[in-house]
């Protein structure tokens, strides 16, 4: 007869989460398994997690409380893609951090087309569109120098296969 073993289980704490529900523009939840990610747009460099939804766009996120205050009013993003794009919807949302470690119900958040901040197409010297041509947008600072600033996920497109392109704004 083999002697009796015993097994014991350590219960890990969860950290606390945000739930809620993604809605498309119209009004009718994500689909499952829908690409988003978090961002606190407070913190110095973008803490941003990657997530999926969940049955009828419901979202489960885990707060991370070691970044968060009690008592904060801390402004979130979530960028999604619905559409050919990556990224390309968005919503903003302010969550009070709570006291107590609990769940923050955000309710439904709306996703909104991003920004445009600029579209073309690009052409080459016969006149036929140009597939793969390297883009950049720059700007100027106070000085009127030139500062590279590539949008777009955060860095320079190429133009699709017609030649057209599109810099987001809200990266």
């Amino acid at each position: 007869q083999e002697p009796q073993r015993h097994h014991s289980l350590r219960l890990a704490e969860r950290e606390p989460a945000f739930l809620g529900r993604l809605l498309q523009p119209d009004g009718q939840p994500v689909d499952e398994g829908t690409l988003f990610e978090l961002r606190n747009l407070q913190e110095r460099y973008y803490g941003t997690d990657t997530h999926r939804t969940l049955a009828g766009g419901l979202i489960h996120s885990q707060l991370n409380r070691r970044k968060l205050s009690p008592g904060d009013s801390v402004k979130f993003r979530i960028m999604a893609t619905l559409g050919d794009r990556k990224d390309d919807h968005l919503v903003e949302f302010t969550a009070e951090i709570p006291e107590q470690d609990i769940d923050i119900n955000v309710g439904d958040l709306v996703l909104q087309p991003r920004p445009v901040l600029v579209a073309g197409q690009v052409f080459g010297p016969t006149g036929e569109p140009e597939a793969s041509a390297h883009l950049m947008l720059r700007t100027l600072n106070e000085e009127g120098y030139w500062i590279w600033r590539e949008y777009q996920n955060g860095r320079s497109m190429s133009s699709g296969p017609d030649g057209r392109f599109a810099f987001y704004g809200a990266d």
